[in-house]
C-alpha cells in the first residue's frame, strides 16, 4: 500500500492553483463592493442635489405668489377708484361744484316743432302722368343702386 505524506507546500517554491482562485474571487467581489458602493453614494448625492433644487423652486414659486397677490390688491384699489371716480354722483357734484352749473328743471324742457322743408329744385309732380312718375321712380332707383357699393 502506499501513503503519500503531506508536505507543506506553502514554503515550496510549487503553486498548485488553489490559491491562484481565490485571490481573484476576493479582488472581484471587493471591485463589485466598491462600484456598489459608489453607486449609492452617487445616487445619495443626486437625491440630495434635485431635493436642494426643489426646495429652491418652490421658495421662488412662493415668492412669485406673494407678488402676484400684491398686485391683484392693488389692482382691485384701482379699479375701486376708478369706479370713484367715474360714478354719476361724482360728476354731477363736480358739475355743481366746480363748474356752476345747476340741475335742469322741467320748465327748462321745450319742444320744437320741426317744419317740412321744401326743394324747389325737386320737379313738380302734380301736373304728371302716371307713367312720367313711374319712369321718375325706376331713374332714381337705377340712381341709388349705381351709387351704392
Amino acid at each position: 500500500m502506499l501513503v503519500a505524506e503531506r508536505s507543506p507546500t506553502v514554503n515550496s517554491g510549487f503553486n498548485t492553483g488553489a490559491e491562484n482562485r481565490k485571490k481573484p474571487r476576493k479582488c472581484w467581489k471587493r471591485a463589485f463592493l466598491i462600484k456598489t458602493a459608489a453607486s449609492l453614494i452617487g445616487l445619495v448625492f443626486l437625491n440630495s442635489l434635485i431635493q436642494a433644487l426643489v426646495i429652491q423652486k418652490n421658495y421662488e414659486i412662493t415668492r412669485e405668489r406673494s407678488a402676484i397677490q400684491a398686485l391683484e390688491r392693488e389692482l382691485t384699489k384701482i379699479r375701486v377708484e376708478i369706479a370713484g371716480l367715474t360714478s354719476y354722483d361724482r360728476i354731477q357734484h363736480l358739475a355743481q361744484t366746480e363748474l356752476g352749473m345747476k340741475l335742469a328743471s322741467p320748465g327748462d324742457y321745450h319742444r320744437i316743432v320741426a317744419a317740412p322743408v321744401f326743394d324747389r329744385n325737386l320737379p313738380r309732380t302734380y301736373n304728371e302722368s302716371l307713367w312720367s312718375k313711374f319712369t321718375a321712380w325706376l331713374e332714381g332707383e337705377g340712381k341709388t343702386l349705381a351709387n351704392s357699393p
